[in-house]
């Protein structure tokens, strides 16, 4: 018998034929046992199974510690960034990984869309005085015209690109890796990119910060912040100053440095949160769900062969 451990909170039903696929191939499904983000003594704990070969990963912390001390031969994670995933020491220990970016990059730019209108027009402010009986009607800004500077031009960056380009925006892209861009693009440094764009959202891979101090220093008054890649690549206590400073007009987060997000941000106005859902809608979910459990499938049927 194998086990295979599905880390992630948010995984669907699983289907009829896959289950008797799972049968059949004698593999034990675990699920999350404490229903969110798994802690790295959990996770330990979990993996030290030697029949427990496959994980479907969420965001939980794969590092040289945790590889070292499991029995994992293959990781799908279920979603994009692998940050939360040691690659080097995966690779020597010859733990196949997975992961399904293009799957994200549509559900991830359209919801960084959607909160990007909504701050511009303060939608969740005018939706809680109407539903507190307050007729109040308060200007926004139009998209049309503004700077925005894209920071990390992968898929997800590069489609949200494209979903603005029929606002008639200036896009600022910064990115290290990227060496051409088309003509309707201006690539930037990331200095000269905060000090003149009115938005920045960030599609970024790596846990590093990005944003501090000294950037929010140089940022125009009223900015728009989105952060939909990783929490920690925004300094929060800075981010906070920038917010009650006045240099950060809104700001939107789908991601933490620490999920479940209980911090001091909940409470300040001007800030608009959400449980990291970027990829959740029932498309894409579904179909990260089936390619993560047909990938697991195919591999146990190659180790039986």
């Amino acid at each position: 018998m194998y086990k295979v451990l599905i880390a992630t909170t948010s995984f669907s039903k699983i289907s009829v034929r896959h289950k008797k696929e799972l049968s059949r191939l004698n593999i034990e499904i675990i699920l999350n046992p404490h229903n969110r983000k798994l802690r790295k003594k959990e996770l330990i704990e979990i993996l030290n199974d030697e029949k427990l070969i496959a994980v479907i990963a969420g965001t939980e912390t794969y590092d040289k510690e945790v590889l070292n001390l499991s029995y994992l031969k293959f990781i799908s994670r279920l979603g994009s960034g692998i940050s939360n995933i040691d690659f080097a020491t995966s690779k020597k220990l010859r733990i196949k990984l997975t992961s399904k970016p293009k799957l994200t990059a549509t559900p991830v730019a359209e919801l960084a869309l959607g909160a990007l209108i909504l701050l511009l027009r303060n939608l969740d402010h005018s939706n809680e005085n109407l539903k507190n009986y307050n007729w109040i009607r308060s200007d926004g800004y139009s998209l049309e015209n503004k700077k925005v500077l894209i920071i990390g031009f992968g898929r997800v960056g590069r489609k949200l690109a494209s979903l603005l380009k029929s606002f008639n925006v200036r896009i600022l892209v910064f990115d290290p890796l990227v060496k051409k861009l088309n003509t309707h693009y201006q690539k930037v440094t990331l200095k000269k990119g905060i000090k003149t764009a009115d938005i920045i959202s960030i599609h970024v891979n790596t846990e590093s910060q990005i944003l501090g101090k000294n950037e929010f220093k140089i940022m125009k008054k009223n900015m728009i912040l989105l952060n939909s890649s990783r929490g920690a690549v925004v300094s929060e206590n800075d981010l906070i100053k920038a917010l009650k400073s006045g240099v950060v007009s809104r700001v939107w987060l789908d991601v933490f440095k620490n999920e479940p997000y209980y911090g001091k941000l909940i409470k300040h106005d001007q800030a608009f949160l959400t449980p990291h859902i970027g990829s959740y809608t029932s498309e894409s979910r579904k179909k990260m769900e089936n390619e993560c459990l047909e990938e697991i499938i195919n591999f146990v049927k190659k180790i039986k062969v």
